[in-house]
């Protein structure tokens, strides 16, 4: 039981923490009042002053007055010499708001000349000196001023728009790694407002800056789960708002347009999931070969805390001991292992039941089935120093075509333990940089974590490693440029380590939140620079005006530049497949007079009707690149099924079960559940979802999904399966319970074996709710 003290702790804290939240209230009342005032008293009608003179008199001033808790009068010593400050105006508005209020009534027509300016004049002169106090109080912002360039290590990043309390020179640097040798950015902010702008900008940067003299970085760009939005890289900027924002901050619209600026090097991994080859992927005319690469991974570079969570997902605590002795086994006995050998371990353990080792075998089956996790002699295997080593390459590794987030998720895993792993007390020259977009895709809050047990997981390794990864990164020359919406959709032990924040429109908890984790406290300050509007952000952390003066904590509002390269859009790309193949068609007939012998530039980014000396801008750059299917390509020979020297045992091997005379469970699950799992018996009624349950059972154990039979028309499909594999009619009727059951239909013993297997996989799925 908790103690009077706790008690009066949670008291104080549920106190402070709403009267916080009604001070933020209060703040941002008063600056949508003056807001509406100001552009109320824009259109000059009667009607508008009026609106203004009764808001600043029953709600404005009396909620400021409230806020500061003195008159606003007494703010005269304080705003003497403020040009916006008008000390009659607002002292006449005290003593006779009423009469201001009524004089645009119908009394306005009946007033002289000289009373109505007089009427317009106090009202404009009181709302002025209201907002002189909400400036004062830093609640509202001081009127903008001026631009300054606001830059990188290499490259200008944006605009910062100054004040007359923040101006911090020209040009500011947004960012410096002076204090810290190795940043760790945190891009945040809704959808729309341009965060994954500004994350590929701020990539962009570090290439820049490895491409000129001084510093050299390698950068990796290691998490796409959705769509090749990081496939683009190498395109000049097609977006036209974009392009415009860019020209309006002197510079080129895109790379192509810039003197002297050469376009990236680029090279696309995707790991060899099976059904890859099917795939539609972008095909370079010129070089016939495929721009993305396939890789596969060595099963014994999964470290341990992956591997052992992921078959951890279908087993107990108490046999979790038994499962890191058989890891460090099999670790121990090879160097190049595979999830054959690991399985084949697991079946050889006399102290795991039938049931433990089915199930645990059933996870890595079904992970081997998904065909990238092999050895070291697959001929796909990276090798990583020559990845590391070639810096002038932007390197992408995508999991965008992996047909199941397990896939993806291994992937990045391995991936993210790799780069950090091969630069742990290596001796490279450059350094390097993790982007990584949507964070909280792979390293989501506890609360946030995906409902398939295995897919969590594994996204609980991931935050284990990704902590050690941000706790270590300094001394494995590691930066780290990640976005996401929200910092707390992250895990909590990740999203306070980084320290450079780049805020997008956040709420005041977000800003609370962040100061805290950069050891600031002007959150206020903070928040009354904030805006709505897209591409604009504020910086806390890092920057270099705020190492210099201990006062500066931000630098905001900052209009974040919009990156050279293109940047994907869902709506008019597609995917990145689908827009690499229509940006990269040469341009080969004039848009203005049709001819179709044009002259291409040196660098191919230009063409030049001779006819009507139309110039104009060819994304393509003269490269051709089509949407081909590895398949029907007679020299590419990449193999996207499972080795069969790697298949995973079955439990059933290892009882050398028969199954010579019966159908494959890995091809026809179904057919082959019937044959060994059902039984015809007269009188025998089995509850509909003991059948399911033992099918998925059964299905996982042979590397198969799980069926979601809360889905209508999966659980139709299986029952017309089922019609047409069992002897004689297959019926259903609730029974007296009211649970729907099939009719002389029982299990086997193997049937019931898998039935026993699967108690408490059914929840797996279920939500976590523990921090």
């Amino acid at each position: 039981m908790s103690s009077n003290t706790d008690r009066r702790s949670a008291v104080d804290y549920a106190t402070q923490d709403q009267s916080k939240h009604d001070y933020w209230s209060r703040e941002s009342e008063i600056e949508t009042l003056i807001e509406r005032c100001s552009r109320a008293m824009a259109r000059g009608q009667p009607k508008h002053y009026r609106y203004v003179a009764t808001t600043l008199s029953d709600d404005l001033i009396p909620l400021l007055e409230d806020h500061t808790g003195q008159s606003l009068l007494e703010f005269d010593g304080n705003l003497d010499d403020h040009e916006g400050w008008d000390y009659m105006a607002i002292s006449d508005f005290h003593e006779r708001r009423e009469t201001f209020s009524h004089a645009f009534n119908g009394h306005y027509d009946g007033l002289s000349v000289s009373a109505r300016d007089y009427a317009k004049d106090v009202v404009e002169g009181t709302l002025r000196s209201v907002t002189a106090v909400a400036e004062y109080e830093e609640i509202v912002m001081d009127t903008y001023q001026s631009k300054a360039d606001g830059i990188g290590f290499e490259v200008k990043l944006g605009e910062h728009l100054q004040d007359g309390r923040m101006d911090l020179g020209d040009p500011v640097e947004l960012v410096t790694d002076e204090q810290v040798d190795a940043l760790k950015w945190l891009v945040c902010g809704g959808t729309g407002m341009g965060k994954s702008t500004g994350t590929e900008r701020f990539a962009e940067d570090y290439l820049a800056a490895s491409q000129a003299e001084g510093r050299d970085y390698k950068i990796l760009d290691i998490l796409g789960m959705r769509q090749g939005e990081n496939w683009l890289i190498d395109l000049p900027q097609q977006q036209s708002d974009l392009r415009r924002i860019r020209e309006e901050q002197g510079l080129p619209p895109s790379f192509a347009e810039a003197d002297g600026r050469e376009p990236p090097t680029v090279e696309i991994l995707h790991p060899l999931t099976r059904g890859f080859c099917e795939k539609s992927l972008p095909f370079d005319a010129d070089d016939e070969r495929f721009v993305v690469r396939p890789f596969t991974v060595p099963a014994s570079e999964f470290r341990k805390p992956v591997m052992v969570s992921l078959i951890m997902s279908r087993l107990s605590e108490s046999e979790e001991a038994t499962i890191r002795e058989v890891y460090d086994e099999v670790d121990e006995a090879k160097t190049d292992w595979s999830l054959k050998d690991l399985a084949e371990a697991i079946l050889k353990r006399e102290e795991l039941s039938d049931k433990h080792k089915s199930k645990a075998v059933g996870v890595l089956r079904s992970l081997q089935n998904e065909g990238f996790i092999r050895t070291h002699a697959d001929e796909h295997t990276l090798e990583w120093h020559d990845v590391m080593e070639s810096t002038d390459t932007y390197t992408i590794f995508s999991q965008a075509l992996c047909d199941r987030d397990l896939s993806a998720l291994m992937t990045f895993a391995y991936v993210l333990d790799r780069c950090f792993r091969i630069r742990e007390g290596s001796n490279y020259k450059s350094e390097a940089v993790l982007v990584m977009r949507e964070l909280w895709e792979v390293v989501p809050h506890k609360r946030r974590r995906s409902f398939d047990a295995r897919e969590a997981a594994v996204q609980e390794a991931i935050g284990q490693i990704a902590m050690k990864v941000m706790r270590q990164n300094r001394h494995a020359g590691i930066h780290i440029v990640a976005d996401t919406q929200e910092p707390s959709d992250l895990l909590k032990s990740v999203r306070e380590l980084f320290n450079h924040y780049v805020v997008y429109s956040a709420n005041r908890d977000t800003i609370d939140d962040i100061f805290e984790w950069t050891q600031n406290n002007r959150t206020r300050s903070f928040w009354s620079t904030m805006t709505a509007k897209a591409g604009q952000a504020g910086i806390v952390g890092q920057a270099k005006p705020a190492l210099e003066n201990r006062d500066i904590e931000f630098v905001s509002p900052v209009e974040i530049t919009p990156p050279s390269h293109h940047h994907f859009d869902v709506k008019t790309d597609g995917t990145g497949w689908h827009a690499r193949a229509k940006y990269m068609t040469p341009t080969e007939e004039c848009s203005e007079c049709e001819h179709d012998d044009l002259e291409r530039s040196e660098d191919g980014y230009t063409v030049t009707c001779p006819e009507c000396d139309h110039a104009e801008l060819d994304a393509s750059g003269g490269r051709c690149e089509t949407l081909r299917r590895p398949a029907d390509v007679e020299t590419v020979t990449w193999d996207d099924s499972v080795p069969s020297s790697l298949e995973v045992p079955t439990l059933r091997d290892k009882l050398e079960a028969t199954e010579d005379s019966g159908p494959d469970p890995e091809a026809f699950p179904v057919r082959a559940f019937v044959e060994y799992c059902l039984t015809r018996k007269s009188g025998t009624n089995t509850v509909k979802q003991e059948v399911y349950d033992a099918f998925n059972a059964f299905a996982q154990d042979y590397g198969h999904e799980p069926w979601d039979f809360g889905d209508q028309s999966v659980s139709i499909r299986f029952g017309k399966k089922l019609k047409k594999r069992m002897d004689g009619p297959v019926e259903s009727a609730p029974n007296g319970d009211g649970n729907m059951v099939f009719y002389d239909i029982a299990l086997t013993d193997e049937g019931e074996y898998y039935l026993s297997g699967f108690e408490g996989l059914s929840e797996a799925g279920d939500p976590i709710r523990n921090d």
